[in-house]
């Protein structure tokens, strides 16, 4: 009898690749990546995989995969799924440790959550206002309109 994947530990099944198999983001995992990809492994990794980057995909697959001894071989990627299939594998198991959802399930919890917030601004245009206002004059704070901070202090004095 073949063991379902537990959820709510991040797990998703490689159910062609051979039973037992499964997919899991630890800590380690996590680490290993991190040292590979730096600081910003996660947004890397989410790119690279969803351009079907194989070198990436493979080191993603060996720092995750989660097999009984000698049940599994890397050679045999992508495992009898299209790479798309693996993809979608390989992204829910992110996004299920990180969020506790799937891929798909998180994009439709986005989308819902912007929703309401739209909704939300809808209903309250001073609100909608003041947001936009807050949001320009940040951008406008950051620019420094070609200058350097020394050319900006030197000139106003």
């Amino acid at each position: 009898m073949t063991k379902p994947a537990n959820k709510r530990r991040g797990e998703v099944a490689l159910d062609k690749a051979g039973e037992g198999i499964f997919l899991r983001f630890t800590v380690d995992a996590m680490e290993r990546l991190h040292s590979e990809y730096g600081e910003d492994y996660l947004e890397d990794l989410l790119k690279g995989v969803q351009k079907v980057n194989v070198r990436m995909i493979k080191l993603v697959l060996e720092c995750t995969i989660d097999a009984p001894e000698g049940k599994f071989d890397i050679q045999e990627m992508p495992f009898g799924y299209t790479w798309n299939e693996l993809v979608i594998l390989i992204l829910d198991m992110i996004y299920l440790s990180l969020h506790g959802r799937t891929a798909k399930e998180q994009n439709e919890h986005l989308e819902e959550e912007y929703l309401k917030q739209f909704e939300e601004l809808k209903s309250d245009p001073k609100k909608a206002v003041a947001l936009l206002s807050k949001q320009s004059l940040t951008l406008d704070s950051e620019q420094d309109y070609g200058q350097t901070k020394s050319e900006v202090t030197q000139s106003e004095t």
